[in-house]
């Protein structure tokens, strides 16, 4: 089933998600809170799966994290990336060849314990994730307008349209994995300011948000401002033609694990 108003606000969850890790550090600032941050190396894995495994993805990439000490519980805020050179699932294989970049992005905010062991302390975050494969491509071309209509009885004929050249076309995918999320992380550290991490992060995904969109951008032509009058109303937004545009809402398996390890600063 297509829901075209997941697709219309693709790109405002994303918003959203870096608005609330804002949020968090705003909160955190006000309360006076320790605050810790932390940035590292994470491996992770990303497995589709329904009786066997429908999509993998086992790829090196980095981690960022925050946690904010409000007491014996806290708030964590935590992102990622991995980096996929090739991903195939079912019929379909995507390359990082084929297009100009494949990301599988990983966040997740909630709450957050820890409990100190003398040089070495123990922290448990849970809460929500959000893990998204996003890849794209573009490419340019030409676009031909142009229109003749002539009336053979009167001699006559009529003309317009015009053509573009060089617009940029651009196509992007969006497979977002809405689920829970669950950290342990042993603390290691080596003065009341830094500290390194050793983790295991996993979150199961059961809400799949898939988007796509194939576009003409016409920011950059001579005809400015007049170039949509050539096109139907409804395909226009912006300075962009969008041809097509489509997302669909779906339960589906996802499981992740990455392990990682990072250095970190408290404040």
């Amino acid at each position: 089933m297509t829901f075209m108003l997941f697709g219309a606000y693709y790109g405002t969850m994303k918003k959203i998600a870096f608005a609330l890790v804002f949020v968090l550090c705003v909160l955190g600032l006000s309360a006076q809170a320790g605050i810790e941050l932390g940035l590292g190396f994470q491996y992770g894995t990303a497995r589709i799966f329904d009786k066997t495994i429908i999509r993998e993805i086992t790829e090196p990439g980095i981690v960022a994290g925050a946690r904010f000490n409000l007491g014996p519980i806290g708030l964590f805020a935590r992102a990622g990336a991995l980096f996929p050179s090739r991903v195939s699932e079912g019929d379909l294989t995507i390359s990082s060849s084929n297009f100009n970049y494949i990301l599988f992005i990983n966040g997740a905010l909630g709450p957050s314990l820890q409990i100190p062991l003398g040089p070495v302390s123990f922290a448990l975050d849970l809460g929500l994730s959000i893990n998204d494969l996003v890849y794209g491509g573009s490419y340019r071309e030409n676009i031909d307008t142009r229109w003749v209509v002539k009336l053979e009885h009167l001699g006559t004929s009529y003309q317009g349209g015009r053509e573009y050249r060089n617009i940029k076309m651009s196509e992007s995918y969006g497979d977002i994995g809405i689920g829970l999320f669950g950290n342990a992380a042993f603390r290691f550290h080596f003065s009341k300011t830094i500290f390194m991490e050793l983790a295991a992060a996993a979150s199961f995904d059961f809400i799949r948000i898939r988007s796509y969109s194939f576009s003409a951008d016409f920011s950059n032509t001579s005809y400015a401002g007049s170039w949509s009058s050539d096109f139907p109303e409804g395909k226009v937004e912006g300075d962009k033609l969008v041809l097509e545009k489509d997302s669909e809402l779906s339960i589906f398996k996802q499981f992740i694990f990455i392990p990682s390890i990072s250095v970190g600063f408290r404040f």
